[in-house]
């Protein structure tokens, strides 16, 4: 009895779904790695000039007459600054001296301008406490010199301005915050590049004693815009 050899059966391979699906991607990822890209359609816009800007608020204060002096609220600083800028040129008051008993003084007129680019929609004046000193001696022992000199605001030009306030130097000192008699403003703001003009004179009373010679008063006044 002879052995027979059968001869084997080559096995038949399957190929997975799932093997086939790989192969595929692999290919076409190879494509694209040697191609560089997909094709198709596209389109795109990029906008490069999208700006915004904030506007800036900025103050002028300027006498009148032939030779104007001006202050502005950048003077000695930045506009980063958040305190009022200090103007020592210009005396509202008009350096008043001299004044006897019921005299009066010279009128002093200033500008207000808002040289900024933005509206002031606040615009205010506040006037400090008035304080008093001795101008030289001899002078007067009095007490009550801010109470003794009056001083009347307006505002505009002409026959007939705006009143504003009218009151001694010690009344004023308190009337922005709407005591009697009332600071009151012509304007409560003011549009980028308008201005506004208001006038300052000073008097002694009639009551005035001779206790009241040769004293000062001394009284800061600050206009302020916020926006």
């Amino acid at each position: 009895m002879s052995d027979h050899l059968e001869p084997t059966k080559p096995r038949r391979v399957r190929f997975a779904p799932a093997a086939i699906a790989a192969g595929a991607v692999g290919a076409l990822l190879l494509t694209v790695s040697l191609s560089g890209t997909l094709s198709g359609f596209t389109a795109g816009i990029n906008n490069t000039n999208d700006t915004a800007s904030s506007g800036v608020l900025t103050m002028s204060e300027t006498t009148t007459g032939t030779t104007p002096v001006t202050c502005t609220s950048t003077d000695s600083q930045t506009v980063s600054a958040t305190t009022a800028a200090q103007c020592t040129t210009i005396n509202k008051y008009g350096a008043a001296t001299l004044l006897v008993p019921g005299a009066t003084g010279p009128t002093t007129s200033v500008v207000i301008k808002n040289t900024g680019t933005v509206t002031a929609n606040t615009f205010t004046m506040v006037p400090a406490a008035c304080t008093y000193a001795a101008v030289a001696t001899p002078s007067g022992n009095a007490t009550d010199i801010c109470s003794q000199l009056t001083i009347v605001v307006t505002s505009g030009t002409g026959a007939t301005p705006t009143a504003v306030f009218s009151g001694t130097l010690a009344q004023f000192a308190g009337a922005s915050s709407g005591t009697t008699p009332k600071l009151t403003m012509p304007v409560s703001t003011l549009a980028a590049g308008a201005s506004v003009q208001f006038n300052f004179t000073v008097s002694l009373s009639s009551a005035a004693t001779n206790a009241d010679q040769n004293l000062q008063a001394s009284q800061p006044i600050q206009f302020n815009f916020a926006s």
